[in-house]
């Protein structure tokens, strides 16, 4: 099937990763199509060496016995050969779910932050896994049913029309339409249903996410009744779509019998008719093993049509989810770019700098002016909601929807290539990331430094001595989220992470709220030492941290200071 055609049954962006997958496997798809070709030959072999054997049952025993073993050697064969397509689509499907999660994984990494507004870490996940059934299904529908199906028809075709007659074989083909017919009107009803009850059934994902997450609160609180509500909710919602869908699906499930009667009757009449009255009873036979081989593919290519909905359903979600964002990648930015290299620590210079959560909003930031300047600590202070964390997304660039300028150097900051910047940059945030690998894995990231490096940078935030108490050292593996962590630790490990790197600006978002004041005193000593090298950034709620040397830009409104 052409590609561009292709294309217009799915979304051209699930056709590229398609394409992708597919692209590696040119050999196996040769190898599918021969097989497939070999299967429907020898499916039909069976029905003709059958009819012929039983033409004539006055055939001496031994000749009517090495027909039936020709029929047996022949269901056999496409037996084996059926096993056949089915292992290679599943080499199919492997490559293609590869091709699918790396495709999906460049995207959550490098998606802006309204991604993560709109769906938490469960409903992301079961997004991505639907979206890989979704591709499953299209590789297992195009494999196992189009182009079988395909292949089965046409040598039908041309068995009715040679040995039965080409008027029987146009009826039959009309049947094969008006089932693919019927099977499209179906899924112009229930395509909405199926999108709803796909829907809900994410949101429950969702839902299940926030649980994880907050299960600690909802057992404070006891909400564990609002929640059973709104998860019954989300279900009978779904629940209700699901079984309007196959209530049409049964209404045209009986349309599609019906169809099945016509064929038979017609197919028998007609072949009467032909035959003035008389008939052949080989022919009969023949078209009769003939149809019940025939009416599967037909049936098949309807099923597949109801599957490419339900995939393209299933697939939907997950690609609006990323297309209403623009993802972080240096493709998108346009040629003239400015590239920078930070070679000593920079200045931000801030100018009017004003930004909105949305267009009609109240302003977070309202025309703000600030500096943040090496040889000092920088620390951002003011109450909760006064739009500190938004300030650090900007410097993160991970919040472009402000007016104003913000300068490095002299050079606005939306014109640094992310890649280049980010390369400068190290970043704590509130809560750390951490993940089940060693103590190494978690500070590295995937860049390449020594051991004798990271037990250094260890030592400098207050982890050195850690590491005794662990047989295995670097090696040791924290648990799932740093579970086998303190709170404290995980903060030393980020800020480690975001140390070893030597990195010329350090944005720290209340990275020490789980520190006691002993090692938060000792930690900031140490950031003091760098900040002749590095311009450090840092939010704050402990006012008592901040000393004359160092500066500070308090956002608090003018009207709660008074």
């Amino acid at each position: 099937m052409p590609w561009h055609h292709f294309d217009r049954i799915i979304s051209r962006e699930q056709a590229a990763i398609l394409r992708r997958g597919l692209r590696s496997l040119r050999a196996h798809m040769v190898a599918f199509a021969a097989i497939t070709l070999l299967a429907s030959l020898t499916s039909i072999a069976g029905p003709l060496i059958f009819a012929r054997a039983v033409s004539d049952i006055t055939r001496p025993t031994a000749q009517l016995f090495g027909f039936f073993v020709l029929f047996a050697a022949a269901t056999a064969a496409a037996r084996f050969l059926q096993d056949a397509k089915t292992v290679l689509m599943n080499r199919v499907q492997q490559d293609v779910g590869y091709v699918t999660s790396d495709e999906l994984l460049s995207k959550v990494m490098n998606a802006d932050g309204s991604v993560f507004t709109r769906a938490n870490a469960a409903k992301i996940s079961a997004l991505v896994q639907s979206f890989s059934q979704s591709n499953k299904i299209y590789i297992q529908v195009f494999m196992m049913v189009i182009v079988a199906s395909v292949s089965d028809v046409a040598v039908s075709m041309v068995v009715i029309s040679r040995s039965i007659n080409p008027v029987v074989a146009v009826f039959v083909l009309a049947y094969g339409t008006a089932t693919v017919w019927l099977t499209l009107r179906s899924n112009k009803v229930t395509d909405r249903y199926l999108r709803e009850a796909q829907r809900k059934t994410n949101d429950n994902a969702n839902l299940l996410g926030n649980v994880v997450a907050a299960i600690v609160s909802i057992r404070i609180y006891r909400g564990q009744s609002w929640i059973a509500a709104l998860n019954r909710r989300n279900y009978d919602d779904a629940r209700t779509n699901w079984n309007a869908f196959y209530r049409r699906r049964v209404v045209y499930g009986g349309l599609q019998g019906l169809l099945v009667m016509v064929q038979y009757c017609g197919a028998f009449g007609a072949l009467l008719l032909l035959h003035r009255g008389g008939y052949d009873l080989a022919q009969i036979l023949l078209l009769v093993l003939v149809l019940a081989q025939l009416n599967r593919p037909f049936e098949l290519v309807g099923t597949s049509l109801r599957d490419f909905a339900q995939a393209t359903a299933m697939a939907a979600p997950v690609l609006e989810l990323f297309s209403d964002q623009s993802t972080i990648t240096n493709a998108d930015r346009a040629a003239d770019t400015a590239v920078a290299m930070f070679t000593r620590a920079p200045v931000f210079d801030i100018e009017n700098l004003t930004t909105r959560y949305s267009s009609d909003g109240p302003a977070v930031l309202d025309r703000l002016n600030a500096s943040f300047t090496p040889g000092a600590l920088n620390f951002i202070i003011g109450p909760s909601g006064v739009g500190k964390s938004t300030l650090m997304n900007i410097l993160l660039r991970l919040n472009t929807t402000y007016t104003g300028t913000v300068r490095i150097d002299g050079q606005n900051l939306d014109t640094f290539d992310d890649d280049i910047y980010w390369s400068g940059v190290g970043y704590v945030p509130q809560e750390p990331m951490m993940m089940n690998v060693s103590i190494r894995e978690n500070v590295l990231l995937g860049r390449e430094f020594t051991d004798s490096e990271i037990l250094d940078t260890l030592t400098k935030v207050g982890l050195g001595h850690k590491l005794d108490q662990y047989p295995d050292g670097l090696d040791h593996t924290i648990g799932e989220g740093g579970r086998l962590l303190s709170g404290g630790e995980k903060q030393r490990l980020s800020l480690a992470r975001a140390l070893i790197a030597g990195p010329r600006i350090l944005l720290l978002d209340e990275a020490s709220s789980a520190l006691d004041s002993d090692t938060e005193a000792k930690i900031l000593t140490s950031l003091r030492a760098l900040a002749d090298e590095t311009t450090i950034i840092a939010i704050t709620h402990r006012t008592d941290t901040i000393t004359t040397a160092d500066n500070m830009i308090d956002l608090t409104p003018a009207a709660i200071r008074t």
